[in-house]
């Protein structure tokens, strides 16, 4: 069937792009936190830190492309809303966060449970001292999961409500606090990988604190005026999609 549109060649390209390079940069910032950690680290402490930071990103990288994928799903049906879109968008945002959330809880505490033997077969030819590293760090940040998973899932609700700057720009300045953070723990504090730790859960509490203030500006594309139970009908909805961004990778 043919969709009539009044909108021309130009302007479809030109949103597209608004669109997607924002939402580009911000999943290369997000793969820069990381980064970031692992060059001071590697710079101030050793070799061997080094490696137990990229051992223990490997698992939270894991982590966040669940959590990426279950935002996403929010985002394809505020997207694909026509009719009561601000009440729907709004309402599909607060139930989005209650599913990051809980999945952010129940993975990180099964990581932190299976942490040990998740490593030792995963990385079974690494030295017992950078699986040490890697274990110290990870049980830091772990209990910290629902936060990072909370914080993909309003990045993602703006992009589907059609707004991918505001989530690139928070994500710019969480990468810039990152990086003081690390410079402070790690290279003059000298706390190593336990610095790196700090420094992420402090960039992802502020990063995960000024999306959730924005939800409730009245300027903002969503603006939730309060809490109410979760709609489990909604919820299933956003987890019939939450697997379209692997199969989009494949």
């Amino acid at each position: 069937m043919k969709i009539n549109t009044t909108i021309t060649k130009k302007e479809y390209y030109k949103e597209i792009t608004s669109l997607a390079l924002p939402a580009f940069l911000e999943k290369l910032l997000l793969t820069l936190v990381g980064l970031v950690s692992t060059i001071v680290i590697g710079k101030a402490v050793g070799s061997e830190a080094m490696s137990s930071l990229t051992v223990a990103t490997t698992i939270t990288d894991i982590l966040q492309s669940v959590f990426i994928g279950f935002g996403f799903g929010a985002s394809i049906i505020i997207a694909r809303d026509e009719s009561h879109k601000k009440a729907f968008t709004n309402k599909a945002t607060l139930n989005s966060i209650y599913l990051n959330a809980a999945f952010g809880l129940l993975l990180g505490l099964l990581c932190m449970i299976f942490l040990k033997a998740l490593l030792g077969f995963m990385f079974s030819s690494k030295t017992a001292s950078v699986t040490s590293g890697a274990i110290s760090y990870l049980y830091m940040i772990l209990p910290f999961s629902a936060v990072a998973s909370v914080d993909v899932a309003i990045s993602s609700c703006f992009r589907g409500a059609h707004d991918a700057k505001t989530p690139f720009y928070v994500t710019a300045a969480v990468n810039v606090i990152n990086a003081i953070c690390c410079v402070i723990f790690i290279g003059f504090l000298k706390m190593g990988i336990k610095g790196a730790a700090v420094s992420y859960i402090i960039s992802t509490l502020i990063g995960c604190a000024v999306r959730i203030s924005l939800l409730f500006n009245k300027k903002s594309v969503i603006h939730l005026e309060g809490f109410h139970r979760p709609d489990f009908l909604l919820i299933r909805r956003i987890m019939h999609h939450w697997h379209q961004p692997f199969r989009l990778s494949l």
